[in-house]
């Protein structure tokens, strides 16, 4: 029985590694352009190999959303859509796909500074 319930407990602990925090809550956010450079060239505006960082999110979500991502582990973008401006939407997900298709050296949330976009943001 003592195993069962370490075993258990392991698996919660796993749980909440991986999701990050036990009560996270997730939200959708749409948006036209942000005209903000910063998801353009990263947090310190300047083009450089950081613009690839899965901390830019972070950093600029809470400026978006600050009652929500003040906390000590802030925000993520777990998921996003760009809308090109054919009218066709593509889906990314931040580490795994998102490497910008036009070859530049930089996540492809950069288009949120002149596209439409769909974003999963969780805290």
């Amino acid at each position: 029985m003592r195993i069962k319930t370490n075993l258990l407990g392991w698996g919660v602990v796993m749980g909440v590694l991986v999701s990050g925090t036990a009560s996270a809550a997730c939200w959708s956010w749409s948006s036209g352009p942000t005209f903000e450079n910063r998801w353009v060239a990263g947090l310190d505006n300047v083009p450089s190999a950081d613009d690839t960082s899965l901390l830019t999110d972070n950093g600029l979500l809470r400026n978006y959303f600050p009652a929500q991502c003040s906390g000590a582990y802030g925000c993520d973008v777990v998921q996003y859509s760009i809308q090109w401006f054919n009218g066709t939407w593509q889906t990314f997900t931040p580490g795994v796909n998102d490497a910008d298709p036009a070859g530049y050296v930089r996540r492809s949330w950069a288009y949120f500074y002149d596209h439409n976009f769909q974003a999963t943001v969780c805290n």
